[in-house]
């Protein structure tokens, strides 16, 4: 039997052409600062999304766009509620945090239990601080912490750039099961400007004094959560 050059097929074509184009995931995220960034701060915490849509039919390349926070810092002190009622304090909790957003190609693997992944893209950092004045106490013992009012004290946006390397993990069978999604990227943005850890505390007045910091901004972001076609 002769083969024409137009029947030929990838290997992988008979599994992966049934599968989804398009995926989303979401989970936990942790940052870990290098370089000057961790002169500054710890280590951090938050959640993360991400969403791929395929350019072929086998999933094999594809645009990624992604979206996380961490919160990598916080303070907590008292300053007089005022100066007409003298021997009365408030609590002052701040709350420093890092947004990402990102975009680039992504080149998976897209057959088998295990999906490994490639990932470089660009993007923004936006480096905040939110301050909030509250009485001290947690409502209903569920954590909540009563406020008198919150804001933010601090912000920036910076450009940021990087790449990323993971796998997708199968749980189950079907025609979209789900993957354990796992994840690391390391991130890297010129200057920002941003609180640091003990940036900011009461002044000799009673008032709230912030300093922040510049450099360059260097970390690593691990993902771990669940992932789907769609």
């Amino acid at each position: 039997m002769r083969i024409l050059p137009g029947d030929a097929q990838p290997a992988y074509g008979n599994d992966a052409r049934g599968a989804s184009r398009w995926s989303l995931s979401g989970g936990f995220a942790f940052t870990m600062p290098t370089g000057e960034f961790a002169d500054f701060v710890d280590a951090g915490v938050g959640f993360g999304i991400h969403g791929v849509a395929g350019l072929d039919p086998y999933g094999i390349i594809g645009i990624r766009l992604d979206a996380a926070y961490s919160t990598y810092g916080s303070e907590r002190f008292s300053v007089p509620l005022g100066i007409t009622v003298p021997g009365l304090f408030v609590d002052v909790r701040t709350r420093s945090h890092v947004g990402m957003f990102s975009v680039g190609p992504q080149i998976q693997l897209p057959v088998g239990p295990v999906r490994p992944y490639v990932n470089g893209f660009v993007g923004l950092g936006y480096f905040y601080t939110s301050t909030a004045l509250g009485s001290g106490e947690y409502v209903c013992g569920c954590g909540g912490y009563y406020g008198y009012g919150s804001a933010t004290s601090f912000n920036d946006v910076s450009l940021g750039y990087g790449a990323r390397g993971g796998f997708d993990l199968q749980l189950s069978r079907g025609p979209t099961p789900p993957f354990l999604a796992l994840d690391a990227q390391f991130r890297r943005h010129a200057a920002a400007t941003y609180v640091p850890n003990g940036g900011v505390f009461a002044d000799e007045f009673g008032g709230i004094m912030i300093q922040p910091v510049r450099s360059r901004v260097d970390f690593w972001l691990l993902r771990f959560g669940v992932s789907v076609g769609l």
